[in-house]
């Protein structure tokens, strides 16, 4: 399998890469186990607006339900700040739990590069924020014995994927169509011109800014300002982000809460809230890893999969926050 030939996404092709990359992995067929002391990730391909490669788990202990709000806190700063895995809260009658997920469009296909990359990023950021989270709640760190934990990651084999994973099926806008516009094409490294390029070729118009400290592309997405950039890694971001106003104090829970729900439902969104001064704001962004590069046909689908997913998670926002 050369480096840079696209090919079908499938949880064997995520597991190989897995194991060029240093992790090992059970094979369940529809998806694949990667079982950590601490937590439990699976990765598969979920058919949603393009698709998607997941890399998906959970922590394999709760938390007590008193602490539900400290529990809501991490997960927004961390996906405030942090490029990957989005995290969400979860809830059973065992107590608070945390679940965690990074995603990558495949409906172009995917090289091996770019499996490889994605499937280091997404163990290694799993981990990270397991080790993050076990440092607010020490009782992560006291995982059932190595017996229990074998049986369950063995049982896992026989369960469906986004169960596993706690994430909330359909509800998706209707996928993207079309292949690679150039499928003889290699990935290559993206900048911001060839973001534009992409851009014009849907017949949107957009602008370069850098008042923010960083250069990004401005443009209007339906009744949204939306903006792309490039992060470190690099990694491709769409976002737009809205001023709710609010009392810092009084509404950053509720506002969490809803956030959280959209995340749970939405696979390849995040949505966290912010809080300033005398206000509340809300980010929700879609991410592309880049540092394989891509073809720009991977480069338009990823750019037609955001603005969908990105319209798509607004809405469920707003009857979040307001019921309708």
């Amino acid at each position: 399998m050369g480096d840079s030939m696209l090919h079908q996404a499938s949880p064997q092709l995520l597991l190989a890469a897995a194991q060029r990359v240093g992790f090992g992995g059970l094979d369940g067929g529809t998806h694949v186990v990667f079982p950590a002391p601490w937590h439990v990730m699976v990765a598969f391909v979920e058919q949603s607006i393009t698709p998607t490669a997941v890399v998906a788990g959970r922590l394999r202990v709760t938390v007590d339900h008193s602490r539900a709000a400290e529990m809501h806190l991490f997960a927004s700063q961390w996906n405030a700040r942090r490029i990957t895995p989005t995290l969400v809260v979860t809830f059973d009658d065992t107590g608070v739990g945390l679940s965690m997920r990074s995603t990558l469009p495949v409906g172009c296909g995917i090289s091996t590069a770019q499996a490889d990359d994605f499937m280091h990023t997404a163990l290694v950021t799993a981990d990270a924020a397991v080790t993050d989270a076990a440092g607010f709640f020490p009782e992560i760190a006291s995982p059932p014995e190595q017996s229990a934990r074998i049986k369950n990651d063995t049982a896992l084999l026989g369960e469906k994927p986004p169960s596993i994973a706690g994430i909330a099926t359909g509800g998706h806008p209707p996928p993207v169509g079309g292949r690679d516009t150039n499928p003889g094409g290699l990935p290559h490294p993206v900048d911001l011109p060839r973001i534009g390029a992409a851009l014009s070729r849907r017949q949107i118009s957009w602008t370069v800014s850098g008042g923010t400290g960083r250069e990004l592309i401005m443009y209007r997405l339906k009744a949204l300002s939306a903006a792309v950039y490039l992060d470190r890694g690099p990694v491709v971001v769409f976002a737009t982000s809205w001023r709710l106003g609010g009392d810092p104090n009084r509404d950053f829970l509720r506002v969490a809460m809803c956030c959280n729900t959209v995340n749970e439902h939405r696979l390849s969104t995040r949505t966290s809230v912010r809080a300033g001064r005398s206000h509340l704001g809300v980010g929700m962004e879609y991410m592309v890893p880049a540092a394989a590069g891509l073809t720009d046909g991977q480069l338009d689908m990823s750019l037609e999969a955001a603005n969908l997913a990105l319209v798509s998670a607004t809405g469920r926002l707003r009857h979040e926050l307001t019921g309708r």
